[in-house]
């Protein structure tokens, strides 16, 4: 994360850069039903890609599968759900955006 932007470093679909000017809300969710995925990878540590459910519709996703927490990021260019390894990084991970767009 810098000034301008989140840079999601994706292990097996490509990064994502996400612009901080886009960004209308930031939350912090626990053991969302992340839907079905539309396109993207998935391995039994990470999901990543294109993903759709009931709450969100369609969606962008880089999450570890075993943390159940979730940073969901809603932007004017559609939503974003992100986590860290454990609940507690990713807790602070939403902590520093949060900081950051402040």
């Amino acid at each position: 994360m810098n000034d301008r932007e989140i840079n999601i470093i994706g292990s097996y679909w490509s990064d994502y850069a996400l612009n901080l000017d886009v960004i209308e809300d930031v939350s912090l969710k626990d053991d969302i039903n992340l839907g079905k995925r539309t396109n993207g990878m998935g391995s039994i540590k990470l999901s990543e890609g294109s993903f759709k459910n009931a709450e969100f519709g369609s969606y962008t996703l880089y999450v570890y599968n075993k943390c159940k927490s979730y940073i969901t990021i809603d932007t004017t260019e559609g939503m974003v759900v992100i986590n860290a390894e454990t609940p507690e990084a990713t807790k602070e991970l939403y902590e520093k955006i949060v900081t950051k767009l402040k």
